[in-house]
């Protein structure tokens, strides 16, 4: 069996550096209360994955007419370090955000990020700008 590579705790292996690391899409799905705790929310978000907090990543805050009191935070990581992407190729994460006393992070999977991939495309990557889906 194939031993695994050890990762660092931003998630790219130690001979990696630092200016490597790969761009990726995250799309928080949260109430509409959770959000007026943003910056907690991004913070958990990374602690919860254990990664380092980047410096390089935007935000889009977009939602649903049809269902107001859902919003979703989209967080573009490495989006200067990777100013063009392929927004069809572009790793995407979908994350349903629950809070009972802490931020919970539930992953989606594979039929979230088709869904959400679709909805993606429309978002211009690494620009903040808040977006709403008509």
């Amino acid at each position: 069996m194939d031993r695994a590579s050890p990762v660092l705790a931003q998630g790219v292996p130690p001979d990696v550096p630092k200016s490597h690391c790969a761009p990726k899409r995250v799309v928080l799905r949260c109430r509409e209360q959770y959000f007026q705790d943003q910056g907690a929310m991004v913070t958990a978000f990374f602690d919860s994955q254990n990664l380092k907090p980047p410096e390089d990543y935007y935000t889009h805050i977009c939602f649903e007419p049809s269902s107001p009191s859902n919003l979703y935070l989209v967080l573009d990581l490495h989006c200067k370090e990777t100013p063009g992407v392929d927004l069809s190729e572009l790793e995407l994460q979908v994350f349903k955000v629950s809070r009972r006393d802490a931020f919970i992070f539930e992953n989606l999977g594979e039929a979230a990020r088709k869904l959400a991939r679709q909805r993606s495309l429309s978002l211009r990557w690494g620009t903040n700008q808040s977006n709403q889906r008509s």
